[in-house]
């Protein structure tokens, strides 16, 4: 069924999955930044990036699902001998993503507070 172009698929999808989840850990992080600059400074934050950082929160949890599929897709295909991979990048990925998104709840806190100085 799946042929070597197949493995090569996967391992570039496992990468990406990777690599986002890289992102959203940066992203959080700058916005828990943003964050308590906006509170140490006294200043309302702009609404845009509380409404922003609400809807990323909302995509950590179809990322999360999307990695939690995909390694069960991988665990079927290995079980079956279909393909041979390493899924140690879906997995890291997986275990990213709720660090990212403690770290982005914390700055949403951080925003909505700010939102109170103005």
């Amino acid at each position: 069924m799946l042929q070597s172009n197949g493995n090569t698929k996967v391992l570039k999808v496992q990468r990406i999955y990777f690599l986002i989840s890289l992102g959203m850990i940066l992203l959080s992080g700058i916005l828990f930044v943003l964050g308590y600059v906006f509170t140490q400074a006294v200043e309302s934050a702009p609404v845009v990036i509380l409404t922003f950082a609400v809807y990323f929160l909302y995509y950590h949890i179809a990322h999360f699902l999307f990695g939690f599929g995909s390694l069960i897709y991988y665990i079927r295909g290995i079980r079956k001998k279909i393909f041979q991979i390493n899924v140690f990048k879906t997995i890291a990925g997986i275990l990213f993503t709720p660090v990212s998104a403690i770290i982005l709840y914390a700055a949403i806190l951080l925003l909505a507070l700010s939102n109170c100085a103005g």
